[in-house]
């Protein structure tokens, strides 16, 4: 016996995901005085991730103080914060060891909504505090 098949329709064809590729991660550090400051430019994914935890890791051995510039990130997802918090992690669970600085929106609001800026400390610029405080909804969200 012999099966056969129609023509698979445009709609039955499986199509390969939609793969988002990352923008290049650049970081710049500095240490001054025992306090090491890093500026991650560009976006913090899982492509990006590793870069950013080996500078992390490599500036934590000549500072106990460390000082994030998040001002030039234009996108950071879990694993941006999963790196955040193994550093604060490993420099004891200390608020003042780990600052996080001038976040953009985009990653106030993630800092916002998983609750990390109730556990990292988290400076804000003047324009971003506003933004990062606003509520998202009920009668005071904008419209």
């Amino acid at each position: 016996m012999r099966v056969t098949f129609p023509e698979p329709s445009p709609r039955m064809v499986a199509r390969p995901p939609v793969l988002r590729t990352s923008e290049p991660l650049r970081v710049e550090s500095i240490v001054v005085g025992g306090v090491a400051v890093l500026a991650p430019i560009g976006e913090i994914d899982a492509n990006t991730a590793p870069l950013l935890s080996e500078a992390v890791t490599r500036l934590r051995e000549h500072a106990c103080r460390l000082v994030v510039e998040l001002g030039a990130v234009s996108f950071m997802d879990s694993t941006g914060l999963k790196v955040l918090l193994e550093a604060y992690r490993d420099l004891g669970r200390n608020p003042e060891a780990l600052v996080l600085r001038s976040p953009t929106r985009a990653v106030a609001k993630l800092l916002r909504i998983t609750g990390i800026d109730s556990v990292l400390t988290v400076e804000y610029d003047e324009l971003e505090r506003g933004a990062a405080t606003r509520p998202t909804t009920g009668p005071d969200a904008p419209r």
